[in-house]
């Protein structure tokens, strides 16, 4: 986001290859859209860890991932509704399912105090990479309180994105990451998903943050 990130990404990430956390489809009160493929996504990109923990529908708490352990734990992957609080940006909120203990919108103002260092943060959400500027230089972004947190990278978009071809993008983008870098599996996610939607919106909202580990 800003030059001033530059020293959070000094902060000691995991090595871990072998955990997943991902939170599919969080059923929220009153309805809303249904993200049937964000169901799906967190399926198939937990068939490629050892270790995997999948939290789906009323499970996909906002409680849940508070209270993870998150030192350690290789990957956070999210696929749910997002939104971003243009004159409030750091009410900008995942929006996850609520419980007894949390209403399920887990605010910007609310990751900077996780505990955390993944080696990759993936918010396949809308809008979950936008930033204003505050204060001359500093963008107030979801990617930006990730790095803060602890994350060494933040995959995250620009735009309202597509159930659908979020799900293949995601899909393509764990199968090149086993093998090469976040940013040249993002690029090679890209390319592939170009071929079924040539249209840059179904592609082009996704875009990393931070460092270009190898999974």
């Amino acid at each position: 986001p800003n030059g001033s990130r530059l020293f959070f990404l000094d902060k000691e990430v995991t090595d871990d290859t072998d955990h997943l956390l991902a939170l599919g489809n969080p059923e929220r009160k009153g309805g809303g859209a249904n993200l049937v493929f964000a169901e799906k996504e967190v399926a198939s990109i937990a068939g490629r860890f050892s270790r995997p923990e999948v939290r789906i529908g009323a499970e996909a708490t906002e409680s849940a991932l508070k209270q993870s352990d998150l030192l350690g734990r290789g990957v956070l992957h999210i696929a749910a509704h997002g939104r971003y609080d243009r004159k409030e940006p750091l009410k900008s909120a995942l929006l996850l399912a609520p419980d007894g203990e949390d209403d399920g919108d887990l605010e910007m103002v609310e990751v900077f105090s996780l505990r955390m260092n993944p080696r990759l943060v993936v918010l396949s959400a809308c809008e979950s990479g936008i930033g204003t500027l505050d204060g001359g230089d500093e963008v107030q972004g979801m990617n930006r309180a990730f790095l803060y947190a602890g994350a060494g990278g933040v995959l995250a978009s620009l735009w309202s994105v597509s159930d659908e071809s979020t799900y293949l993008l995601m899909e393509r983008f764990y199968r090149a990451l086993e093998e090469r870098p976040a940013t040249e599996a993002l690029r090679a996610a890209q390319l592939q998903v170009m071929e079924t939607f040539p249209a840059p919106f179904h592609w082009g909202a996704f875009y990393l943050t931070g460092g270009a580990l190898r999974r």
